[in-house]
């Protein structure tokens, strides 16, 4: 994956993009997705959507079920017995989030 320094890129992971900056990140992860093997999809919320548009131009990297299907579907899930979950993925999640400890800012 070739990044030339003909672009102006955004490379920060928390800010909105200044204008007339694309993300690196976005378009590395596409990228990468095309280098497994992914091809263009025709969803805007997915990051292997051929184009950068409005409504996809300053959004953090997600990957979208289709996504994830997809690249499931060339290699395979960790488990192969069992497809992605994304409900179950979310609630794994917060119950992690939720055993951390919290921090009293007065102490």
């Amino acid at each position: 994956i070739h990044v030339d320094a003909a672009e102006r890129w955004h490379i920060y992971l928390t800010e909105k993009s200044a204008s007339k900056k694309d993300y690196l990140l976005n378009m590395l992860t596409h990228e990468i997705g095309h280098a497994l093997g992914l091809t263009y999809s025709s969803r805007e919320d997915s990051i292997m959507f051929a184009y950068v548009t409005a409504n996809n131009k300053d959004k953090i990297v997600r990957l979208n079920i289709e996504d994830i299907l997809a690249i499931q579907q060339l290699y395979g899930d960790k488990n192969p017995n069992q497809l992605y979950n994304h409900r179950r993925q979310q609630q794994q999640h917060h119950h992690q989030l939720s055993k951390l400890h919290q921090i009293n800012p007065s102490t």
